[in-house]
């Protein structure tokens, strides 16, 4: 408080004085630096909030798959039928819809999801308060292409496992395994490897920022932070008055 006590001293009597300008220079550097520390622990790391969008992401898959298979087992006519039918389209756009939904909620409403929680997280906005509707929406538009990606190709490989065995056509030899087996396994190779890539794009925009923020938070004004520590967020210290600035002398 006294160091900003003599900077606000000098600002009044405008003196231009190369030294009182490097030292306020010199203690702005210092604050931050005393600072970065703080902060550092503050703001959530890029192995957290990617193990906490995992299990989100597991929350959500889980019970579309085996949606995704019902439809299947009970739609004749063998593969080609369950994808181009309604109902297992249907079923793979409300799976993105609802997932969508699921993030939108759980931030707006909680500031934070399971998978965030687990992992003691949650999303803020500037004034550290839960982000408005338009933020929370904005940030999990870039979510979309993921669920898109997880959407499509578990869908299909769940529905190639449920009808191989009726699809000659898919036949594939020399492997040991059923035709259904080795396509939705690439399949599957394909959804790891389209998420993991989209993925690898949030974790360098993560780790490029200061405030550890992706893409979509850096576009909502949004951030994901761990809650402050009990010595942190302890009984902050009495804060007396601001001295009084000194008079105008000498730089020592």
């Amino acid at each position: 408080m006294s160091d900003q006590a003599n900077l606000d001293a000098v600002v009044r009597r405008g003196a231009p004085d190369g030294r009182e300008s490097y030292r306020g220079w010199l203690t702005g550097r210092l604050l931050v630096a005393a600072a970065l520390p703080f902060f550092d622990r503050r703001f959530a790391s890029a192995g957290q909030r990617t193990a906490a969008f995992l299990v989100d992401l597991a929350l959500v898959t889980a019970p579309a798959i085996v949606v995704w298979a019902l439809i299947a087992a009970r739609t004749p006519g063998g593969l080609l039928a369950v994808a181009a039918g309604v109902p297992f389209n249907a079923a793979i756009y409300g799976y993105i819809s609802l997932a969508f939904a699921y993030f939108v909620v759980g931030e707006y409403g909680f500031g934070t999801t399971v998978g965030k929680r687990l992992f003691g997280l949650s999303v803020r906005d500037r004034r550290m308060a839960r982000p408005e509707l338009r933020a929370v929406l904005v940030r999990n538009a870039f979510r979309t292409p993921v669920l898109s990606v997880v959407g499509v190709t578990v869908a299909t490989a769940v529905a190639l496992l449920v009808t191989a065995p009726g699809s000659a056509a898919l036949a594939v030899e020399g492997f040991g395994l059923p035709a259904g087996t080795v396509a939705a396994a690439i399949l599957l190779a394909v959804a790891v490897a389209g998420v993991g890539l989209l993925g690898v794009v949030g974790y360098l925009s993560i780790g490029v920022t200061s405030e550890r923020q992706r893409w979509g938070d850096l576009v909502a004004g949004t951030w994901v932070v761990r809650p402050l520590s009990r010595t942190a967020a302890g009984t902050a210290a009495p804060v007396g008055p601001v001295p009084a600035a000194p008079p105008p002398g000498p730089s020592g």
